[in-house]
Order: C-alpha cells, then structure tokens, then sequence
C-alpha cells in the first residue's frame, strides 16, 4: 500500500484493490493507532466459543456474543483461516487461538486508517467479526488508572481514597466491569567497563522481577478506572476478614466487591489471553541511565537499566473489554 523507500501511498490500479496487503509495522511510541479487534460471534472460527468469566461478551451493538449454529465444520475453514492470518502477520494455529478465546482482543495495530480500513473490509468478508477501535477512544495515555488505596463501604456507594487523600465516589449501581490480573516487571541493570578508546564491553549485569496481583474497576458513564494493587493497599474495609498476606485480602477484595455489585461483570482472562495481546500490544520497553557507580577513588562504572513491564497492555485490555461492554453507558 506504500512505497518501501519514502512511505508514500500508492496508487491503486483499476481492479487491483483486492490484491493490496497492510504492512502492518511496529509503531513509535508517540504514535497514535487504531485496533483492528476481532470480536466473538464470527463464523470463520469453525467452533463454538464460549463465554469468559461470568458470562458472554456483547458487541457494539450490544448483541450476544455467542457463537450462532450457522458456524461451518472447523476443516472447510482451513483456507479462510489461513488467508486472515495471512493479512494480519499471524500463524494459522494463532489466529486460531484468536477467535476460540471468546473475548475481544486486538489483532493488529496500524496507524493508517486506510490500512484499518482495508483489513475491516477483507477481514469481514473472510467470516471474522472485527471493530475499529482507536487509541483515542481507549485513552490510556490521557486518563491513566487512578491508582486506588483505600476503600469506603456504604451501604449505596463506594468511596475512594488515593495515597494524596483525594477522593471519588460512586454509586455500586455504577460498578459495570471488575477486571483481576497481574501487572510484572522486569529491571535489567548493566554495568558496562571501558576495554578500550570508544569501545566498552559488559562488566556486571543484575536482574530484577516484580510481580502484583491488580483489580481495576470500570463504571458506567465513566472515563476513569480505578486500580487497586494488592502491594500498598489499605484492607481495613474488609473488617474482621482481613487477613495476613496481601495475596490472600486481594482476592477477598474482590470477592467483596462481587458481593456488593451483583450486576458489575466480572473477568479474569487476561492471564489465559496475555501471550495474545502482545501482537498489536508488545509489552513497554523503556532504557534509562542508571547513573555511574563507584568503584573505589577515581574509578567509576556507567550504569545502563531496562524496564519492561506489561502494566500499559494490561490497562489497554480493561479499556478494549469496557468498550464493548452494553454498560459502559456515554463517556
């Protein structure tokens, strides 16, 4: 659709629209893209889907995601199966762990909305059932989560309190979507020596890893999430079912939380879908300087660390499942 040199559009000869491919390349970090997302409820899967957590995903149109029994025999479905993987860069066996998933997930990230478009029209006409979404609509960048540390049990509202004291409230009617998961981090540190004029070679490396259960909280009519990490949290609201470790009060937190919002839907699939998401989602990669460390008078080693944490993925999948939620109400 471009021109590999200067990245310039094409022009389209008469009757080759058909034979046009997306490049679909890696975009920058300040780049602004649309989520081709494929939804459940589309035939070219082959095999019924079924629901996760606590029941069926909607579309945007709010109609049942379940799998109709128009779906064709998975092995006449081979050949469309393998052209849609084709055009999104996946292995068959991928895009088919795609579709049974049964929840929406982004198959591939463009900043071109030509390029959207073209693999809406052709992914549609291969039996999937996709949805543009862009990042502006998500807003992870604009309206991160508020990172939640405290918690007020009324008997109609939840109220809550952030390490600076500033509070929200909201009514447990409002409470639509409770999503649980697990937010990790990796930190590289390297220390580099000089061997000699302009070259440098590795002289120590140490590696670091954080792991943290999350639950964030989507309410209708809201733009804002909130985010409570099992690490720093205040369980006192859970009263005489507080427990010793954090692991164990999150998911009494929780369980709580269901308890008071019956209606609020409930998913725990990132796990199960994570290695999914990294396609149009690759986990954030981010290098620092670490400074110099002293070695004894007058000598000194550059330090060099990288973080790689999921956190942004794992927000990016609470937002694309609030999307297509029938309560997300106007935001």
């Amino acid at each position: 659709m471009n021109c590999l040199y200067c990245g310039a559009a094409l022009p389209v000869a008469a009757g080759a629209e058909d034979l046009r491919r997306p490049a679909l390349r890696p975009l920058e970090d300040w780049e602004r893209g649309l989520i081709v997302a494929l939804l459940p409820g589309g035939r070219a899967s082959g095999q019924t889907r079924s629901g996760a957590g606590d029941g069926n995903y909607f579309g945007p149109n709010g109609g049942a995601s379940a799998s109709s029994g128009d779906d064709e025999p998975a092995a006449s479905n081979e050949k469309t199966l393998g052209e849609a993987a084709a055009l999104v860069r996946l292995a068959p066996g991928q895009l088919r762990e795609f579709v049974a998933a049964g929840v929406p997930l982004p198959l591939a990230r463009t900043a071109e909305a030509v390029e959207a478009a073209l693999l809406e029209r052709k992914l549609t006409a291969l039996g999937l059932k996709v949805a543009l979404v862009a990042d502006e609509e998500l807003g992870v960048a604009d309206r991160p989560p508020r990172r939640a540390r405290q918690f007020e049990f009324g008997e109609v509202e939840l109220a809550s309190r952030t390490a600076g004291g500033e509070e929200r409230r909201a009514d447990w009617s409002e409470l639509s979507l409770i999503i649980a998961g697990r937010v990790h981090e990796r930190r590289i540190e390297v220390e580099e020596r000089r061997v000699r004029r302009g070259e440098s070679e590795v002289a120590e490396s140490r590696e670091f890893q954080e792991d943290e259960a999350v639950v964030d909280l989507y309410f209708a009519g809201r733009a804002e999430n909130w985010r409570v990490g099992a690490e720093g949290f205040d369980y006192t609201c859970l009263g005489a079912g507080k427990g010793l470790m954090a692991a164990e009060n999150i998911g009494r937190l929780t369980a709580e939380l269901r308890r008071r919002a019956p209606a609020a839907r409930f998913d725990d699939t990132y796990r199960r879908v994570r290695h999914l998401l990294k396609f149009a989602w690759p986990p954030d990669e981010r290098k620092e300087a670490g400074g110099l460390r002293r070695l004894r008078p007058g000598k000194v080693r550059p330090e060099f660390v990288t973080v790689v944490t999921n956190e942004t993925q794992f927000t990016r999948y609470g937002r694309l499942l609030q999307h297509f939620d029938p309560r997300r109400g106007a935001l």
